[in-house]
């Protein structure tokens, strides 16, 4: 009979005061937070909500002057990138799932172009700008990304081939280069 091999790893318990409190007797169950965080939620929803459009119309405003007469911006570009975090952290969560994808992928954009120290291109800032724009619009505000999977797709797509220049900027490849690949895209 044959023994089972040993692990290569060490697991252990680890006990710090979150865990102590979550054991704790007398707390409310998992089930009973989750609604009470739920009722919270759409109790300051109108709140956010108008936070979140008046965020979207300063990345608006931000995306079109990074992209405003052939040049890029680097202040409206980090005015961008500002936009879109604080988008991110909240769109998804009170029902802007569209909202949520297209500044989850500016950030991403922006962060790997700036790791990959490559410009900005101007299509790439379009096409995210047209995206929010047809976001904002009556029609589609409530739509989720999987309503429009080519919207989706695509958008995708360009955050990761940005991804990719993140990863090959540690390369040979020069940076010329790596811009004009997403420019093709």
């Amino acid at each position: 009979m044959t023994t089972p091999p040993r692990p290569t790893h060490k697991e252990f318990d680890v006990d710090h005061e979150y865990g102590r409190q979550a054991r704790a007797p007398g707390g409310i169950s998992r089930d009973a937070a989750l609604l009470r965080a739920a009722a919270e939620i759409e109790r300051v929803k109108p709140q956010v909500s108008d936070y979140i459009m008046q965020e979207c119309h300063r990345l608006d405003a931000a995306l079109h002057s990074a992209n405003a007469e052939g040049h890029t911006d680097a202040s409206s570009v980090a005015e961008a990138y500002a936009s879109s975090q604080r988008l991110r952290d909240v769109a998804q969560t009170v029902g802007y799932p569209l909202l949520a994808l297209i500044a989850t992928n500016l950030c991403t954009i922006f962060e790997a172009l700036e790791a990959a120290q490559v410009d900005y291109p101007a299509a790439v800032i379009e096409c995210h700008h047209k995206a929010l724009r047809l976001a904002l619009s009556r029609r589609y505000r409530d739509k989720e990304p999987k309503d429009l999977p080519e919207l989706s797709a695509g958008l995708w797509q360009i955050a990761k081939l940005a991804q990719a220049m993140r990863a090959d900027a540690k390369t040979d490849t020069p940076a010329d280069a790596k811009s004009e690949q997403l420019k093709a895209s």
